[in-house]
């Protein structure tokens, strides 16, 4: 009997009346080649993607009946060789940023993206179990963030987001830095968006998707729907998200001439003039008429001829006197 059920399903499957089934149908989107100025503003070349539409309400995990919940969401996305890219506009009626049951995530009102940079579709309960290629990011109403997973682990600290309210919702936009994966032109990703919706102020009691209405993306990567990485358009021209190098103004050279020297004390010949230029540990030249001096010479003449005419004179009287 095993044998016959068996043929049978081998025919059902060759006739194509019977397919295996599967528990997701996963969505597909591209994301553009290109860098973003992480502002929370959309540049020109955000209009180049594809739009994520996020509105798939779950009705099993969380669902109140009597306040359904009314948040939706267009995400897009781009990709450079250090990170994902996306820009978020929501729309949410009754938007609360608060937290008014203390719980540490998930109350106020927020987007998440949940990431597998290994596009496993075949994974359960395997985002935050040491996955490094999966993990969730998320981003608050309130201006916070948050995540799970290997992969936020290993981002969170190049994480960057800017947020800013609008009057029907708010604008997220983000830069998600790889971990696992060198990112290349038509390399996949996998890849899910839940917006979480505070809607009468207590406490979480929504859930909106992109791929599943499940809204499993946060455990199991086989409930995210596949991304397709996609060149740049044609004549694309990346931002300049950092200050030009600039070269410093020229100099000329400096002098090359040697520094003035002050030539060695030489001690001038006997009998020379002083020049008035006092060597150091030199006693200053005495400027009082001496011996070196015309005027000093002619005393000394004078002084010789006065003596031998008194010595003259002496030597007369004295011979008169005998």
């Amino acid at each position: 009997m095993k044998k016959t059920w068996g043929i049978l399903l081998s025919l059902l499957l060759a006739a194509g009346m019977m397919r295996p089934c599967l528990a997701y149908e996963p969505k597909t989107a591209e994301a553009v080649k290109a860098t973003a100025i992480v502002d929370a503003e959309m540049e020109e070349i955000w209009q180049q993607t594809d739009v994520l539409k996020v509105e798939l309400v779950n009705k099993t995990i969380i669902y109140q009946p009597d306040h359904p919940s009314q948040a939706t969401a267009e995400v897009r996305l781009l990709w450079d060789e250090r990170y994902l890219y996306v820009f978020a506009v929501v729309r949410d009626p009754t938007l609360f940023t608060g937290n008014e049951l203390g719980s540490s995530a998930f109350i106020a009102d927020g987007i998440e993206f949940q990431i597998d940079e290994g596009n496993d579709k075949s994974g359960k309960n395997n985002v935050g179990a040491g996955n490094p290629a999966a993990g969730s990011f998320q981003i608050f109403a309130d201006g916070s963030k948050s995540g799970f997973g290997a992969l936020y682990t290993a981002g969170a600290s190049g994480f960057r987001y800017a947020i800013a309210e609008e009057e029907d919702g708010y604008t997220a936009e983000a830069a998600i830095p790889w971990n696992t994966l060198a990112p290349k032109v038509g390399g996949q990703i996998g890849f899910e968006i839940q917006i979480n919706d505070n809607i009468t102020g207590q406490t979480r009691e929504g859930l909106v998707s992109w791929n599943s209405d499940a809204c499993l993306g946060w455990q199991d990567t086989e409930a995210m729907g596949t991304i397709t990485l996609v060149d740049s358009p044609e004549g694309y021209v990346p931002p300049v998200t950092e200050p030009p190098a600039t070269e410093l103004p020229a100099t000329e050279p400096p002098a090359t001439e040697p520094p003035a020297t002050e030539a060695p004390a030489t001690e001038a010949p006997s009998g020379a003039l002083s020049t008035g230029t006092q060597q150091p540990g030199s006693t200053p030249a005495s400027t009082e008429p001496g011996e070196n001096s015309p005027n000093g010479t002619l005393t000394a003449v004078l002084i010789v001829a006065a003596v031998v005419v008194v010595a003259a004179v002496v030597t007369v009287l004295v011979r008169k006197k005998k």
